[in-house]
């Protein structure tokens, strides 16, 4: 997973219920709706208090959860005791993510625009809204920096990127250099004004016209100098472009490439739920048969479908060969792809791959048309299709590449932690000798083991004011842990003049306050204690996993996996709640105070030496 060049600051994701104040047309094909109201500043919902709505990027968006259109009834997620959202898939199902357009926290105001097309469940809320009705917002998740440290800017899009274009050309500094590529379905659906003062050149592709964004930007000469792009819109129409900016050499941290929708594959969306829904139902069926009473059956059948990694190689393999994206081109025959494939040098038997192909069709990835005899995409090929897609981030993520070490399950249970991991080509502890130990291969596993940790130095400045513990003349401040170096990088934004070191390890010299990320991630629970016992600080504070595990029955599937692939690779663990406390309390540290929820990434826990 590439890290973006932009900084992000990660906050608590905030539950509130807003007003609408004012309903019209910000062109012929985008309604927009001022919200706000008392839920604009600090609120209580379900008991629990929210902070106040703020937004300071471009992009940053909002989940509004709309009530259902069938009933009415308003369904929310509820809150956790540590403030995070626990969203069950009715209040995910009923909820769609919009960019802030802008913001005025003083008026408590807040403007969202709404794409109008029939059939969406957001854009029918929009076309009917009126001052006076409510509506639930969640986030922002998260706030990213203005793309400004580059030479120049690229911002392309289609009507639903350009409430984030129009708020990036508003915020963009006098004389900055940006290329706008918009696309949109007719001229007078381009805003009468496009406020900016920054040096801007804007080009418009128009859809009635035969024009595309892909080709539009294409047609463009690039700057001289580094660059910087930011993306939104269909996602198979900016599938092209991400090409075009890999062959451009533009660095991929300055690459900002987001699919906001999808566009139909023949069927509509609402007709692919409807069949997800009954193909789901006639599974469900299928998995009951089994059981006829018996309970053993049902979990000897359960027990069948879970063992198998057959759909999970199938679907790496579907991905390797892009075969949905194949499709989507046109090539929706087995013969069509594997000719495809051998002219890029990956020569296929025509008959494997029909066979890859079937394998897909139970998964809903691919359908089979006996009237044409063809390949289709099935509910989840775009998915596939995308390569922004959280299917295909996830198949290319760390965390996946850890999956492979779970193949060393039997004698990690051993406690054997030196066996070869299949994507790394060797072991972790082979790994950390001599000049690999800054490798690669380290720092990839050190994410796949501790991605959310590495993520919550852009939570942490949110979470912790640090100011009282970094008093007198030059104060230190030191990160140790996986992604100490990322932490390291965020902090110095946020504590200028602070002597700011980082390391995976303890390191002799101390600091006035450390902050040890996720030490369970890489370590036993002997190495979490040693590490622990040698800070030298009167400060520390421990950032535990997001979620620790359980009791027996009570573990999350997700927190288990983790588990395991840490036994497998580091010999780490994840803790229970429990082990986590006794072990800080083992290598003489003490609470300071309650435990600090980190954003959604973890949990803070603030200690100081035991008298």
């Amino acid at each position: 997973m590439v890290a973006r060049s932009r900084d992000v600051d990660i906050r608590r994701i905030c539950l509130r219920e807003l007003d609408v104040l004012e309903v019209f047309d910000h062109t012929p094909a985008m309604i927009r709706i001022i919200v706000g109201g008392p839920g604009m500043g600090a609120c209580i919902t379900q008991g629990v208090e929210q902070l106040p709505m703020a937004s300071t990027g471009f992009d940053d968006d909002v989940r509004i959860i709309l009530p259902d259109p069938a009933t009415g009834k308003q369904h929310l997620p509820s809150i956790k005791e540590n403030g995070k959202l626990d969203w069950d898939p009715i209040s995910l199902g009923l909820s769609r993510t919009y960019t802030i357009r802008a913001i005025d926290p003083d008026a408590s105001r807040m403007t969202l625009d709404f794409v109008r097309h029939e059939g969406g469940l957001a854009a029918e809320w929009a076309a009917t809204a009126k001052p006076g009705d409510k509506i639930w917002v969640a986030g922002p998740p998260a706030h990213a920096s203005l793309p400004i440290h580059t030479d120049w800017l690229l911002l392309a899009g289609d009507e639903t990127a350009l409430p984030a274009i129009e708020r990036c050309l508003e915020e963009l500094p006098e004389g900055h250099p940006v290329i706008v590529c918009l696309e949109v379905a007719e001229r007078e659906h381009v805003p009468a004004e496009l406020n900016t003062k920054a040096d801007a050149q804007i080009y418009t592709a128009i859809r009635s016209q035969g024009q595309s964004l892909p080709t539009l930007v294409h047609s463009l000469q690039f700057p001289e100098g580094e660059g910087f792009v930011w993306a939104g819109g269909e996602a198979m129409k900016l599938k092209p472009m991400r090409r075009l900016f890999n062959e451009r050499r533009i660095d991929r941290k300055n690459q900002d490439i987001t699919g906001y929708w999808r566009a139909d594959t023949g069927v509509s969306r609402v007709a692919q739920a409807k069949k997800a829904r009954e193909e789901k139902a006639r599974a469900q069926v299928q998995q009951q048969r089994p059981a006829a009473g018996d309970p053993r059956m049902a979990a000897l059948y359960a027990l069948e479908k879970a063992t198998s990694i057959a759909p999970a190689m199938v679907v790496r393999t579907a991905l390797e060969l892009d075969l949905c994206g194949l499709i989507y081109q046109g090539m929706d025959t087995a013969e069509a792809m594997a000719q495809h494939l051998a002219e890029e040098g990956r020569p296929v038997a025509v008959h494997n791959l029909d066979r890859i192909l079937r394998a897909l069709v139970p998964l809903q990835v691919v359908t089979w048309d006996q009237e044409s005899k063809t390949w289709q995409l099935g509910i989840l090929g775009t998915d596939f299709a995308d390569p922004g897609s959280m299917v295909a981030h996830h198949m290319e993520s760390t965390e996946a590449m850890a999956e492979f070490a779970l193949f060393n399950l039997p004698q990690a249970v051993a406690g054997d932690t030196s066996q070869e991991i299949p994507t790394l080509g060797d072991s972790w502890m082979k790994l950390l000798e001599g000049d690999s130990y800054h490798s690669d291969a380290v720092a990839d596993l050190e994410e796949a083991l501790a991605h959310d940790a590495m993520r919550g130095a852009a939570a942490f400045p949110q979470a912790v004011d640090l100011a009282p513990y970094l008093q007198g003349e030059n104060p230190s401040l030191k990160v140790i842990g996986a992604g100490a170096k990322e932490w390291v990088r965020h902090l110095e934004r946020h504590y200028p003049g602070v002597q700011l070191s980082g390391s995976l390890w303890p390191e002799e010299e101390g600091a006035d306050v450390i902050i040890a990320v996720d030490p369970w991630a890489l370590q036993d629970q002997a190495g979490v204690v040693d590490t622990l016992s040698k800070l030298q600080c009167q400060h520390l504070f421990v950032l535990t996993p997001a979620q620790c595990a359980g009791q027996a029955g009570e573990t999350a599937a997700e927190v288990i996996a983790e588990d395991l692939r840490r036994m497998c690779t580091t010999g780490g663990y994840v803790p229970t709640q429990e082990e986590a406390l006794k072990e800080v309390h083992a290598a003489g540290w003490e609470l300071m105070g309650q435990p600090i929820p980190c954003g959604w990434v973890g949990v803070l826990v603030p200690l100081k030496r035991r008298a």
